[in-house]
C-alpha cells in the first residue's frame, strides 16, 4: 500500500499487467504518478476541471497515469518513450476525444499524496514474483517492463537487462547517452522511491551498532577476566607464604606470619542471636587467638524493635569482663555530629569472648552521650561512621604518638592489659557488621593475601544471604549478592581497583612499609587524609551527603583508591560471609536507595582520579565511567527490553541486535556459575532474578533517585519506640529531647587532649591519691 514518506509497505500489493505497475484490487481507489499515491477521484476531477478530460468509468483506477502528464526534452530523441496523450486518452475516455496537450503535473499541487517506498527486498520480490524489469537510478524506483527494446540502444537495453533489480545508477553516467536514456525512463517510468535511511537514522544505526560492540565487548571481557581471576589468581593470593609473589621475607623487616589484627564490629538494633552469631564466628576463626582482638562498638543506649534488652546489656552480657580493672566511667570523644553533639561520652569495658576452647581479648565501647542527652530517645547515638572513626582515630593517634581524648586512652590502657602491646602494633583491621557471620579460614586466608602481596591496601571476601528461603524478598537477592561478587569484585580484581569493599565484611591495612629494606611505615587506612575527610562533619551539598550520610563504607573505599590509586583494593572468593539481608520490601527499598545513590556519587568522585590502572578503554577509570552510565539508565535499559519481549511476541519480529545483547548479558552469568562455583543451585536463583529484573532494574533505581534528597536510613534499622525512622531527613542521628539539637555552639575546650604520658601520669597520681585517703581513713 502507498504510504506517507519515510513509512515502509509491502510491494506485494503491486502487479504487472501488460507491463504496466497496476495497484492490487483493494487499492484500486488509486493512482501512481511520478512515484507517488494519489486519490483517483481527486485526479479525475482536476482533469475535468482544467482539461476537459473525463477518466470517470475508465480502467485507468488502480494504474500509472504519469503518461498523461508532460515529459522532459530527455525522451524526445526515443520516439517511442515520448508521451503519446492523444493514444492514451483516446483509448481510455468515455468521448474517444484525445487531448492536444499534455497536462503538466503542477495541476497536482494542492492534492494530497503520499510517496509510495519501496525497499531492495520489494523490489527483488516484484522482480522474482512477476518476472518484471524494475531498475534503481539515483534512488528512484523505474518500471522498464513496459519499453519497447527496439526503443532504445544496444547498450541500454543491455544495461537494463543486466542490472534488472539491481542499481544502474553507476552503469547510467558512463556516457551521455546512457544518461540521457535513464533520465528519460526516470520522467516515463518512476514508480516509487528506494527506501533510504536519513542522516538521523544513519546515526542512530551507527551509534547502535558500536555500541554494541562496546557493550559486548566490555561484557565477554568481564566474563573472561572474571574466570581468569577466579580460576589463575584468587588461588596464589591466598597461598600460605606465596613468596613468589611478593617476596614479603625481603621486604618486611619484622615480617610476621600472625600480625596482630582487630576485628571491628559496629553495632546498633541488632538482635541478641545476631550479635551472638557474629562475636562466636570471629572467636572461632582459624587464627592465633593471642594474635587478634574483639573491638565493638554499641551506637548508643538503644534497645532494638523486638529486642527485650538493650543492645549494650546484651554485647555485655555475652562477655566474661575483666574484674580487676576498675569499673569504666564515662569518657569524652569527639564525634562525628552537628554543633554541641560532637562532645560524646562512652564507656570503655574490656575482658575476655569465650567461645569453644577459644579466648580472645574483647574491648566494648558502649556511647553512651553527654548528661544533656539522658532525656533524649537515643543517647550517644552518632552513626556508623563515627563508630569506625573510634577505632581509626585511636590507632592514628597511637601510631603518631600524637594527643588522644579520655576514651583514646582507655581503650590504650585495656589493650595494654590484655596484650601487652603497644596499639601501633596492629597491622590490618577487619570490619563486620553485627548480623555478619564469618566462616571459619576467612580470616586466614584475607591476611595470608595481605601477607602474599604488600601492595594491597584493602579487600573483601564473598558475602553470602543467610536467609535466602525466608520470602520472596530474600530469594530475589541471592543471585544478585553472588553476581556482584564473582563477576563485578572479580573482574575489578584484576585492575586491582575494587571500588567498593562492603561494610559487612573487609579488611583494611593500618600502615604499610614505605620502600623495600626500610623500616619507616606509610600510615595507610589511618592516613591523616583519609581520616580528616573521613571525619567531616560539615555536610552541606547534596553530593557530600549522598557520599557521607548514605554510603560510608563505598565512600571509605573511593577514599582509598583516591589516596592511594596504585595501590590495590580486591577481592578474595575463598573468604567467604553470611549476612542476614531485609526480609521485608520497605526494607529491601530503605538500603538500596542509600546504596544507589551512594554508588552514582562515589562512582563520579572516581571518576576524576586518574592514576587508576590501566589506559584508555582498559582502564579502571572507564570502567568506572561505564558503571556510572549503567546504573543511571537502569530504568530506561529495563523498560526498553520490557518493549522489545512485548512487540516479539505481538508481532514475531525479532529485534536481533538488542535481542543477543540481552541474551548474553543475562547467559553468561549462568554459565559461569557452571564453571567456576559449580554450584548447581545458584541456576535456580538466577530464574528468580530474572523474574525480578522489573524491581532490579526500574523499581529500586526510580525510587532511589526520586528520594535523592533523603539522607536517613529509613526502615532499615529501628529500634523500640522510635518516631524518626533511623534517622531524619537529612540524616541527623539521635535527636529528640533536650539533648538532641546539635545547634547549640559546640565548645572544642569540653574534650580534653592530652598525650599518653600525660595522660597515665595523671591516672598515677589519681591512684596515688586514692590510696593514701584509704591509708588515712584506716
Amino acid at each position: 500500500m502507498p504510504t506517507p514518506h519515510g513509512r515502509k509497505h509491502s510491494i506485494l500489493q503491486f502487479q504487472l499487467k501488460d507491463g504496466d505497475l497496476e495497484l492490487s484490487r483493494e487499492l484500486s481507489g488509486n493512482v501512481i504518478i511520478r512515484g507517488y499515491a494519489f486519490n483517483f477521484k481527486n485526479v479525475s476531477q482536476i482533469l475535468v476541471n482544467h482539461t476537459g478530460l473525463d477518466l470517470n468509468g475508465t480502467n485507468y483506477s488502480g494504474q500509472d497515469l504519469s503518461r498523461i502528464f508532460t515529459s522532459s526534452s530527455y525522451c524526445k530523441k526515443y520516439s517511442s518513450l515520448t508521451w503519446d496523450c492523444a493514444s492514451a486518452t483516446r483509448a481510455a475516455t468515455r468521448n474517444r476525444k484525445a487531448l492536444q496537450t499534455c497536462p503538466s503535473t503542477s495541476l497536482l499541487d494542492g492534492i494530497p499524496r503520499r510517496r509510495v517506498i519501496l525497499s531492495w527486498s520489494d523490489i527483488r520480490s516484484l522482480v522474482s514474483s512477476n518476472k518484471s524489469q524494475v531498475s534503481v537510478f539515483n534512488n528512484l524506483v523505474v518500471n522498464t517492463s513496459s519499453t519497447p527494446p527496439q526503443s532504445l540502444p544496444k547498450p541500454i537495453t543491455t544495461m537494463l537487462e543486466k542490472l534488472n533489480g539491481n542499481d544502474m545508477t553507476h552503469y547510467a553516467y558512463t556516457t551521455q547517452d546512457t544518461l540521457n536514456a535513464a533520465l528519460c525512463l526516470q520522467e516515463r517510468q518512476l514508480i516509487g522511491y528506494l527506501e533510504t535511511a536519513s542522516t538521523g537514522c544513519l546515526a542512530s544505526n551507527v551509534i547502535q551498532t558500536v555500541s554494541l560492540i562496546v557493550i559486548l565487548a566490555l561484557v565477554f571481557t568481564k566474563f573472561f577476566m572474571a574466570i581468569w581471576f577466579y580460576w589463575f589468581v584468587s588461588g596464589t593470593l591466598v597461598k600460605p607464604n606465596n613468596m613468589s609473589r611478593s617476596h614479603v621475607v625481603n621486604v618486611e623487616p619484622d615480617y610476621d606470619s600472625n600480625p596482630y589484627t582487630v576485628m571491628l564490629v559496629t553495632c546498633y538494633s541488632e538482635g541478641e542471636e545476631s550479635i551472638k552469631a557474629t562475636l562466636d564466628s570471629l572467636t572461632v576463626s582459624e587464627y592465633p587467638d593471642e594474635k587478634k582482638l574483639l573491638f565493638v562498638v554499641a551506637d548508643g543506649l538503644v534497645t532494638g524493635s523486638g529486642n527485650p534488652k538493650s543492645t549494650p546489656d546484651i554485647i555485655l552480657g555475652l562477655v566474661e569482663l575483666d574484674q580487676s580493672l576498675p569499673y569504666p566511667k564515662p569518657a569524652s570523644y569527639l564525634a562525628i555530629a552537628d554543633g554541641i553533639r560532637q562532645h560524646n561520652m562512652g564507656y570503655v569495658y574490656s575482658g575476655h569472648y569465650v567461645k569453644a576452647g577459644h579466648r580472645v581479648a574483647i574491648i566494648v565501647i558502649v556511647k553512651c552521650g553527654t548528661q544533656d542527652e539522658n532525656t533524649s530517645q537515643k543517647p550517644g547515638n552518632r552513626g556508623k561512621r563515627d563508630s569506625q572513626l573510634i577505632l581509626m582515630n585511636f590507632l592514628s593517634r597511637c601510631l603518631f604518638d600524637d594527643r588522644m581524648t579520655r576514651l583514646d586512652y582507655e581503650i590504650r590502657h585495656r589493650i595494654h592489659h590484655h596484650l601487652s602491646i603497644n596499639p601501633s602494633q596492629f597491622a590490618y583491621v577487619l570490619m563486620v557488621d553485627a548480623d555478619t557471620d564469618v566462616d571459619r579460614h576467612a580470616m586466614k586466608h584475607m591476611i595470608n593475601a595481605m601477607l602474599n602481596d604488600r601492595n594491597i591496601m584493602g579487600l573483601c571476601g564473598e558475602t553470602r544471604v543467610r536467609n535466602k528461603t525466608a520470602n520472596w524478598v530474600t530469594a530475589i537477592q541471592v543471585f544478585e549478592y553472588y553476581a556482584s561478587h564473582h563477576l563485578g569484585k572479580a573482574f575489578e580484581s584484576i585492575f586491582g581497583g575494587v571500588t567498593c569493599l562492603p561494610g559487612c565484611f573487609s579488611m583494611y591495612r593500618i600502615k604499610a612499609f614505605k620502600e623495600a629494606h626500610d623500616s619507616r611505615y606509610v600510615p595507610l587506612l589511618i592516613n591523616p587524609d583519609i581520616v580528616e575527610e573521613y571525619s567531616e562533619n560539615i555536610v552541606e551539598t547534596l553530593h557530600k551527603k549522598n557520599l557521607l550520610l548514605l554510603g560510608e563504607d563505598r565512600f571509605l573505599s573511593t577514599l582509598m583508591l583516591r589516596n592511594f590509586p596504585r595501590r590495590k583494593m580486591m577481592f578474595v572468593p575463598q573468604a567467604v560471609c553470611h549476612t542476614v539481608v531485609p526480609d521485608e520490601f520497605k526494607v529491601l527499598l530503605s538500603q538500596r536507595r542509600r546504596w544507589i545513590n551512594s554508588t552514582i556519587h562515589n562512582l563520579m568522585e572516581l571518576l576524576l582520579v586518574r592514576d587508576l590502572c590501566g589506559a584508555f578503554c582498559f582502564s579502571m577509570q572507564f570502567v568506572v565511567f561505564i558503571e556510572l552510565v549503567g546504573t543511571v539508565v537502569l530504568p530506561a535499559a529495563i523498560s526498553f527490553t520490557i518493549f522489545l519481549l512485548l512487540q516479539t511476541a505481538a508481532t514475531g519480529q525479532v529485534q536481533l541486535i538488542p535481542m543477543l545483547l540481552l541474551v548474553f548479558i543475562l547467559g553468561l552469568p549462568g554459565f559461569m556459575i557452571v564453571i567456576t562455583t559449580r554450584q548447581v543451585e545458584y541456576i535456580g536463583w538466577l530464574g528468580v532474578y530474572i523474574l525480578s529484573l522489573p524491581i532490579w532494574n526500574f523499581a529500586l533505581p526510580v525510587y532511589a533517585f526520586w528520594h535523592f534528597d533523603d539522607f536517613s536510613w529509613g526502615q532499615t534499622r529501628m529500634v523500640h519506640g522510635e518516631v524518626v525512622k533511623g534517622g531524619d531527613k537529612e540524616g541527623h542521628h539521635g535527636g529528640g529531647g533536650s539533648g538532641g539539637s546539635g545547634k547549640m555552639e559546640f565548645d572544642p575546650s569540653s574534650v580534653t587532649l592530652k598525650t599518653w604520658n600525660d595522660w597515665n601520669t595523671q591516672s598515677l597520681m589519681l591512684r596515688n591519691n586514692v590510696r593514701t585517703s584509704t591509708w588515712r581513713v584506716r
